[in-house]
């Protein structure tokens, strides 16, 4: 017989797939068990980036450049998917050309197609959503992307036979060259299991301010000014888990250029970045002491800032975080 069903009645009245299997003569369901079977092979030899990028496997950190800014990066590669996919996830802390901090996050997957070669797509929390091809040459995976105005992209990770994770990030010029606008050198962090080979910072544990004048007039100044409330030792003590603002809470550590104009009219060597709830009723709040707002409400894709100074001549910024989102900025 022919490959074919065999059947009584029309078999359009049914929509039993299993009477329809049992209806197949044997040589027909034979050969639905071996094309099944080699469908099964097909999907187990193809789409695994697992193996191939098993050298990127793990969490990175470290210190980068972003546009002439120093950034702070942070990535996950990892096996997803039942392995068919890897997944990167990115995280990145920066300034903008205002002093401004910036976190950038994004999520990228590669999907082997064979020949040291894979597709994808990114996604990150600017809005962006981007298909990918990468090439592998050893341990130095290129991925091309295209950008905001169909600009041309690419990103390099590459591992050094050192161990580090050297990343690049590059849009095509007009004239068909790479131009860089982001790199990083980053080092793998050990998991639970493995040997330390160097201490780091997790956070910041204390900000500690000597007075130059009356240190418990300035501490009341920021309790009456801040809403800080004092603990008997004569500071505050700021719970991560009273702050409710959409980023669920971070902090940023910056160094700046001694040329840098952000700290000013303030002469001291440091600024504090302090995270608000609701930075127009802390502005009128100010306004009703008669505090000078130096400058702000400024509204940016992370939030909204202002600055003040405070009775010993430091100044204090002041930030109401948000989800990056470009319809922040006005």
């Amino acid at each position: 017989m022919g490959h074919g069903l065999h059947y009584s009645g029309d078999a359009s009245e049914s929509s039993d797939l299993n009477w329809i299997f049992w209806a197949l003569d044997l040589e027909t369901k034979e050969m639905i068990r071996i094309l099944a079977a080699l469908y099964f092979t097909l999907i187990s030899l193809t789409g695994y980036a697992d193996s191939e990028l098993s050298f990127l496997h793990g969490e990175w950190s470290g210190v980068g450049n972003q546009s002439g800014e120093t950034s702070f990066v942070r990535h996950a590669w990892s096996p997803v998917l039942g392995g068919r996919m890897t997944r990167l996830n990115l995280h990145n802390l920066f300034s903008d050309k205002d002093g401004a901090p910036i976190s950038f996050e994004g999520v990228g997957y590669y999907q082997a197609t064979g020949d040291q070669a894979f597709k994808g797509f990114w996604v990150d929390n600017t809005g962006s959503v981007m298909p990918l091809q990468a090439t592998l040459d050893g341990t130095t995976l290129t991925a091309i992307w295209v950008g905001e105005g169909d600009k041309l992209g690419r990103s390099i990770y590459q591992v050094s036979p050192e161990g580090v994770l050297l990343t690049q990030n590059s849009l095509k010029t007009a004239g068909g060259e790479w131009q860089k606008f982001g790199s990083a050198e980053l080092i793998r962090t050990p998991t639970d299991g493995e040997s330390k080979t160097m201490g780091k910072v997790t956070g910041i544990g204390g900000v500690f301010l000597k007075s130059k004048g009356d240190a418990k007039a300035l501490s009341a100044w920021y309790r009456q000014h801040l809403g800080m409330s004092l603990e008997d030792f004569g500071g505050s003590v700021l719970q991560w888990e009273d702050d409710h603002a959409e980023d669920k809470g971070l902090t940023v550590w910056h160094v700046a250029e001694t040329t840098s104009e952000w700290f000013s009219p303030s002469d001291s060597t440091f600024m504090i970045n302090y995270r608000v709830d609701d930075l127009e009723a802390m502005l009128e709040q100010f306004r009703a002491s008669g505090i000078e707002i130096l400058q702000g409400p400024e509204y940016h894709e992370n939030g909204v800032f202002a600055w003040i100074m405070d009775p010993d001549g430091n100044k204090v910024e002041l930030w109401e975080p948000k989800i990056w989102d470009d319809a922040n900025k006005k």
